[in-house]
């Protein structure tokens, strides 16, 4: 009897150990991992396309500046110590702007290029981006002040609608009032050329002030006199050769 009783208290005293463990281990682990946390990582933002002069320039390096222990500027080939700098060697209009900081390390690049494969080939991508390269407070905040500046100065994708007045009133007039038909070809070719035109919106970064850069005719009238005339010159060509093919049908009634 005496064996059976301490055969008993040692395995109640064994029990009562092992639940005192594992209320103490419970303890700990719940002391140790606490509550469900989200897990951080890097942000990064792709922007559209950008208009900024000089000012917005000087206050965008101003932003970074003041929030970090150093900041780097520079472009596909050279690093610079400043803005005048850069227009010196790259005159008054940028293509390519790399602009980084550290403590907080946040990266901003002007026009990258992106390749995506497709069924037929590949498909390159333009974008403007904007990336922390460290996971803190520090680098989250200035990416969101920066990613609010850019969004302030984006592009509108339509760039200039006021180019498509014209090219209708002429597509109007040539279709329902004239009834010419070898007015019609070319001012429909002129009316999609100005909507080709206007529908390729860029980057437009100067290192002027916006009363110092040049005007939308002043960058582009070339460009848009070459491409108004090639197109002009190709449709009357081609609807004279349409009519002159339909007059020949129609005269020996070869339909």
């Amino acid at each position: 009897m005496f064996f059976v009783a301490s055969e008993a208290r040692a395995s109640l005293s064994f029990f009562i150990a092992l639940l005192s463990a594992l209320q103490t281990g419970f303890f700990r682990c719940a002391v140790n991992f606490g509550p469900m946390e989200p897990i951080r990582t890097t942000k990064t933002a792709r922007l559209g396309r950008l208009r900024m002069y000089r000012e917005d320039l000087d206050e965008l390096m101003e932003l970074f500046s003041s929030s970090s222990r150093s900041v780097t500027l520079s472009d596909d080939k050279y690093r610079y110590v400043s803005l005048d700098e850069m227009q010196k060697r790259v005159g008054n209009e940028i293509k390519h702007l790399d602009i980084r900081s550290e403590g907080p390390a946040v990266h901003f690049l002007l026009d990258q290029k992106e390749m995506t494969p497709t069924s037929t080939g590949f498909t390159t991508t333009r974008f403007n981006e904007l990336r922390t390269e460290e996971i803190s407070d520090e680098a989250d905040i200035l990416f969101l002040k920066v990613r609010e500046f850019m969004e302030n100065r984006k592009r509108p994708a339509f760039a200039r609608p006021s180019l498509l007045i014209p090219a209708l009133v002429f597509l109007f007039l040539a279709i329902y009032r004239m009834r010419i038909l070898i007015l019609s070809a070319p001012c429909f070719l002129l009316f999609l050329a100005f909507v080709l035109f206007s529908c390729s919106v860029d980057n437009l970064i100067f290192l002027t002030t916006k009363a110092e850069s040049p005007s939308f005719w002043e960058r582009h009238k070339d460009e848009v006199f070459s491409k108004s005339l090639a197109s002009v010159v190709s449709a009357s060509v081609g609807a004279f050769v349409g009519f002159f093919l339909g007059f020949l049908a129609h005269k020996f009634n070869w339909f």
